[in-house]
């Protein structure tokens, strides 16, 4: 048995089991690469489904970068975008679960960061009002559904509370992992203090407090506002009396399956794409043409060392011819006065 709920005790993944062979045309859906059922990804709600310009789908594991609304949202100007499933778990307080821009009490004008609307569960609660416009809010209408354990002798009662793609989505991935017994059936909400769930029946939020689960009969009186409008911190323990296996199926069932937004990396336009492929011939050009003019340019001091090695051979033989010709011309005016010089006789000595 618990006294409280701790969503860190919980981990991120459906129970065993879940898994197995996978129709065709889901294996790259991101329930099926985190291995959900074949009962859930036959279902309904295990498809993804467009929200505000972008996509949302179960299992999926969000994240990206933030970005700011633009002027035809609601909500233009805010921040929203960039949570990611490892910030899924909130806690039982309104607000909470917030990746960032979550730090003061008045939610009304907060940031979005998993782009789906906060889900308040009471009438002018911090601010909450402000998301209860059904017409635009992403996913769809503000609806609740019930759930119950298959189990006779569980007998405690859990409502959701969230967009209807989104409670469409976790109802079929809790029909495949924790067997609940109960139909598909959708009520509208609309927060009051005739509705349920009630603010105070809330035991946790997921998704930057865009997703609800509450328990029937629960009254956390830490949930009710103060007269100095400051938060209380103080939370009611749980029933001791639940079936702890049940809560827990639910409690990580809702974790993993909830839809984000999918991270969309950049595509490039066609635009860019024909700029990248004439850069890229551009390049290849110019790379010639340079290849082109540095060979001409080698050439032709190549012929040039060439030319200048001809003239010196030729400059060289052509002073050893004129050498050779003035040392005949020498040889022959020597030989010549020779040969003009008088005979001159011996002269004898008489002893």
């Amino acid at each position: 048995m618990v006294s409280s709920f701790r969503a860190n005790t919980v981990k991120l993944h459906p129970r065993k089991g879940g898994g197995g062979k996978h129709k065709k045309g889901k294996k790259g859906s991101a329930a099926a690469k985190h291995g959900a059922s074949d009962a859930f990804l036959d279902s309904p709600g295990s498809v993804s489904f467009p929200l505000s310009g972008n996509t949302a789908s179960p299992y999926s594991d969000g994240g990206g970068n933030s970005f700011v609304l633009p002027n035809d949202n609601k909500f233009s100007g805010r921040t929203a975008g960039g949570c990611s499933r490892t910030s899924i778990y909130g806690t039982s307080t309104f607000g909470s679960g917030y990746p960032y821009g979550g730090t003061s009490t008045y939610l009304g004008n907060s940031s979005l960061p998993c782009v789906f609307w906060l889900t308040p569960c009471a009438p002018n609660y911090y601010g909450g009002d402000v998301y209860l416009d059904d017409d635009r809010r992403p996913g769809g209408k503000l609806v609740s559904t019930i759930i119950k354990s298959p189990v006779s002798t569980t007998r405690e009662t859990y409502r959701m509370a969230g967009d209807r793609s989104s409670i469409a989505a976790v109802f079929n991935a809790l029909v495949a992992n924790c067997s609940i017994t109960n139909t598909s059936d959708y009520s509208t909400y609309r927060p009051s203090r005739t509705s349920w769930p009630l603010q105070e029946q809330v035991i946790q939020y997921y998704r930057a407090s865009s997703f609800v689960l509450s328990l029937d009969g629960y009254n956390n009186t830490g949930t009710y506002i103060p007269r100095n409008k400051t938060r209380s911190i103080v939370t009611t323990p749980l029933p001791t009396t639940l079936n702890t296996t049940f809560l827990t199926c639910i409690n990580s069932t809702i974790a993993a399956s909830v839809p984000l937004v999918d991270y969309q990396r950049k595509r490039l336009t066609v635009g860019a794409i024909a700029g990248i492929v004439v850069g890229a011939l551009s390049l290849c050009f110019f790379l010639i043409l340079a290849w082109c003019c540095r060979k001409r340019l080698c050439l032709g001091k190549e012929k040039r060392r060439r030319n200048e090695i001809i003239v010196k051979v030729e400059k060289d033989s052509n002073e050893d011819m004129e050498r050779g010709s003035d040392d005949a011309k020498c040889t022959s005016s020597v030989n010549k006065a020779l040969l003009s010089s008088p005979a001159v006789s011996p002269t004898f000595h008489a002893l």
